[in-house]
């Protein structure tokens, strides 16, 4: 994966500037908006890359995936242009509709849902 300068660059987006964070053993890179806030009224995430040690790792396997994130804003179309080349995610889902950011997961025993529109289901 190229490092995270390359994609906030190759970003037709101001998505802001690369910066260092840590805690403990890890260290990552994240995109940070001067203001503080994320383009396309708060809907478009922000860019993280992990450094040397990935915290997902050392944690013990619970069976939980993320299954899909969902991005709706009226302008969807534009939003998916920016993001589609840089995320290169399949679980990354546009939606034309009111600003905002839902995420699925699927757990050993529940799809769990973080919007209304889809309830969590036994499985």
């Amino acid at each position: 994966m190229p490092d995270l300068a390359a994609k906030v660059a190759d970003c037709t987006l101001d998505v802001g500037a690369p910066v260092a964070l840590s805690r403990s053993a890890y260290t990552w890179h994240m995109s940070v908006s001067v203001t503080g806030i994320l383009p396309y009224d708060n809907t478009c995430p922000s860019l993280i890359q992990c450094g040397s040690a990935d915290p997902a790792d050392a944690l013990t396997q619970q069976g939980v995936r993320l299954a899909r994130l969902i991005v709706t804003h009226a302008d969807i179309h534009t939003l998916a242009q920016i993001l589609r080349p840089i995320a290169g995610a399949s679980e990354i889902i546009f939606e034309p509709g009111p600003d905002a950011l839902a995420a699925d997961f699927d757990t050993p025993t529940v799809h769990a849902a973080s919007h209304e529109d889809d309830p969590p289901s036994a499985t």
